[in-house]
């Protein structure tokens, strides 16, 4: 059996900038819709237009912001999950101390 290098530059999908693919596109598209619902409807009860632009605004920028692979081919939320993971595996040892025997 031969062995493949890749060369670390080398991306195995095609993307819009560094870090951030058509994948991450598309998951800021529906985060930002889902939250642009939500603050269209507090727009309506408040009549706060500036809140509004503002909100959509800061939620699209902080979804590519997370979302955004480094160097390590991980985003915000791939270390949030493996931190998550990390400590589900972890055990827990309770010691009591009790008298000494010397």
């Amino acid at each position: 059996m031969q062995t493949l290098y890749i060369p670390e530059s080398v991306k195995p999908k095609s993307e819009i900038f560094n870090g951030f693919g058509y994948m991450q596109l598309m998951q800021t598209v529906l985060v930002t819709c889902a939250f642009g619902f939500v603050s269209y409807i507090i727009y309506l009860a408040h009549r706060n237009l500036t809140f509004f632009i503002t909100s959509v605004l800061i939620v699209c920028a902080a979804t590519v912001t997370v979302l955004t692979k480094d160097a390590t081919n991980q985003s915000v939320i791939d270390y949030v999950k493996n931190f998550i993971i990390f400590a589900k595996t972890q055990k827990k040892y309770e010691y009591r101390g009790g008298k000494e025997v010397f």
